[in-house]
């Protein structure tokens, strides 16, 4: 299975959508940083997907199962080098192409401050 499974598939509402497609800046991300989820979540499974919102903006979105299993390692602090090393793992998948999706699902979750 490969890790273009991994494009998340997030749903979003129009808020959201707005501030995906803006120009935000993110933080240069270090494969080697630790990182890890924020609270204020709500979060529920749903036929292997999870769907989340954020109680404090009011915004939900959900993630397939590759993000899920991604969401899950961050409860606690990860790399992304280390978040690869279980995806490879589980998937075929090339550590360039597992890192660099790894690194969209991260600026997506820092754009949601999640």
């Amino acid at each position: 299975m490969g890790m273009g499974l991994i494009y998340f598939d997030i749903k979003i509402n129009s808020l959201i959508r707005y501030l995906m497609n803006s120009k935000m800046t993110l933080p240069n991300l270090d494969t080697n940083q630790k990182i890890s989820r924020q609270d204020g979540l709500i979060a529920v499974p749903m036929d292997g997907d999870l769907v989340m919102m954020n109680i404090s903006t009011g915004t939900y979105f959900g993630i397939n199962p590759v993000g899920v299993m991604i969401w899950e390692l961050l409860e606690t602090p990860h790399t992304m080098a280390q978040i690869c090393h279980h995806m490879m793992e589980k998937y075929a998948v090339d550590q360039e192409t597992c890192l660099r999706d790894v690194r969209n699902f991260v600026e997506q979750m820092l754009r949601e401050n999640i």
